[in-house]
């Protein structure tokens, strides 16, 4: 009875082979059995998912009498290596360096223990060779003699003894070293992909807020899980410590994208609830990373209180707009939250002066003079708190164009600094060449930094991160950069245009030479 062959499934589609076009689709009409449902693929998936799935059933065996089982596990197999390498192909460049060091400790370790082989073997030889010296010398010596060999035998081995553990001392601590590398692998990775979750960047960035607002002489409770949150609280509530009893709400968001028909409508919802339902007095849109998509980077407007006056502030405050724009600076944050914090306790003490006319008003509702003043007071309430706003929102949009000069007064300093670099290191590659050196170049405190720079300017070259340079460089080293160079920053892109600046040269160097050879 001859064996039934074994068919090799096709290879099952790459993610790359489906199109990405939303316009190149078709519809497709399939007649399953009645007993079939499945949510997802009716109503979820969308073209591309459906499309994907059909790929990888009809890549499967089609017969249903004698699947064959090896088959479709190798197809499964295949289909999971390749979302396997997709997943690896994301590593960040600690997880790479950190593989390349774990390489490079295994090949040292291979060394070293080739090198103890060599080294024991030369010593087995040398022994065997003055065994048999000795051997011949004892037949022939005298006792005194026969005692000096003997005190030659046993320091040579105990030579032999000390390079052996010396060298399994050093094999063991290369070993050592190895596993610490590879745990260390293991817990960035694991920390990689916590970080990666929306929830662990939203709680980031709850916790950055929050020491902020410590730092700055505000008390903050973390109100963004458990009971309080399904009370209509926000992420965060913050207040004075000089006013404890005045509650204010904040929302944190740290994603890259706000979306104003979820983001913003839910935050204003939130808002409009818990002041009326008096769990806080005011609330604030806080958005780390992403433009808030209102007018301008700080925005203050006006809800309706419990008594639908239209006096209760609500501000949002974010980055500038666009995708090279900074994340959201922790002084631009203060300042706006100081000053909400003062608008709030203007329309507070204005509600204040208004409540008694207001509720004296409500009290004789059947007198319709009474109705009509009430309704003047809370229209008058409603205009002065508008004027309020607007003189805010005019002093945030000042704190605003400010903020901007800053920055772009900070960008400035740092291209001149970077070019100032630059220029003192041509400078000084010029002099060299010409075996010549400026006053200057010879200062003691010039000569410090620049060899920092150089060594930075080096290890860049070579590939290192900025995070591991750093982090090889010296407190005084660092203190140095800051001191020369402003921020950390600064003192990277100066290294970086270092690097730039060597390889046009090379590549100049090399243009001309090829010139020079063409013309002879």
């Amino acid at each position: 009875m001859s064996k039934r062959s074994r068919s090799q499934p096709p290879e099952p589609p790459t993610p790359s082979a489906v199109t990405s076009d939303p316009q190149d689709v078709r519809t497709l009409a399939l007649t399953v059995c009645s007993d079939f449902h499945d949510k997802w693929l009716e109503q979820i998936a969308d073209p591309i998912q459906t499309t994907d799935l059909l790929k990888f059933a009809l890549s499967l065996p089609r017969a249903r009498e004698g699947t064959d089982v090896e088959a479709i596990c190798a197809a499964l197999t295949s289909t999971a290596v390749r979302e396997q390498e997709s997943r690896c192909a994301k590593h960040v460049e600690e997880v790479r360096r950190l593989e390349r060091e774990l390489l490079v400790a295994r090949r040292d370790n291979e060394e070293l223990h080739a090198a103890a082989g060599r080294a024991d073997l030369a010593a087995s030889e040398r022994s065997e060779l003055d065994a048999r010296r000795l051997a011949d010398q004892i037949a022939n010596a005298s006792a005194e003699e026969t005692a000096a060999l003997r005190a030659s035998v046993q320091k040579l081995s105990n030579e032999r003894l000390e390079l052996q553990q010396r060298f399994g001392a050093e094999s063991r601590e290369r070993l050592e070293e190895v596993v610490r590398l590879t745990r260390d692998n293991a817990e960035l990775a694991a920390e990689i992909e916590t970080l990666r979750t929306p929830t662990a960047r939203g709680r980031v960035g709850e916790w950055l807020i929050g020491d902020v607002l410590t730092e700055h002489g505000f008390g903050v409770s973390d109100t963004s899980m458990g009971a309080r949150k399904d009370e209509g609280y926000m992420d965060l509530l913050a207040w004075p410590l000089s006013d404890p009893t005045l509650k204010i709400a904040i929302e944190c968001k740290n994603r890259a994208k706000i979306d104003p028909g979820t983001d913003l409508a839910v935050f204003e919802q939130k808002a409009g609830a818990g002041v009326a339902n008096g769990l806080f007095h005011s609330a604030i849109f806080v958005s780390l990373r992403a433009h808030t998509k209102k007018a301008e980077p700080q925005v203050v407007e006006m809800v309706a209180d419990g008594g639908g006056v239209r006096c209760v502030p609500v501000s949002y405050v974010g980055p500038e707009r666009g995708a090279d724009a900074p994340s959201l600076a922790r002084e631009t944050l203060v300042a706006h939250v100081a000053m909400h914090l003062r608008l709030v306790q203007e329309c507070a003490e204005l509600r204040r002066s208004h409540r008694a006319q207001i509720s004296a008003a409500q009290e004789r509702a059947d007198d319709s003079a009474a109705a009509a003043n009430a309704s003047r007071v809370a229209g008058e309430l409603a205009a002065f708190a508008e004027r309020l706003r607007d003189d805010a929102q005019a002093a945030l949009d000042e704190m605003t164009t400010m903020s901007r000069a800053v920055a772009s007064l900070q960008a400035s300093i740092k291209t001149m600094r970077i070019r100032a670099v630059r220029s003192a290191f041509a400078i000084g590659a010029v002099r060299e060449r010409c075996g010549d050196a400026a006053a200057w170049l010879e200062n003691a405190k010039f000569q410090v930094w620049c060899t920092d720079m150089q060594a930075a300017r080096d290890r860049a070259a070579s590939g290192n991160s900025d995070a591991l340079i750093w982090k090889n460089m010296s407190d005084p080293q660092k203190k140095r950069a800051v001191d020369a160079f402003g921020t950390r920053e600064t003192f990277f892109a100066a290294a970086h245009r270092l690097v730039d600046d060597a390889a046009a040269t090379s590549d100049g160097a090399d243009d001309q030479s090829n010139i020079s050879s063409s013309s002879k």
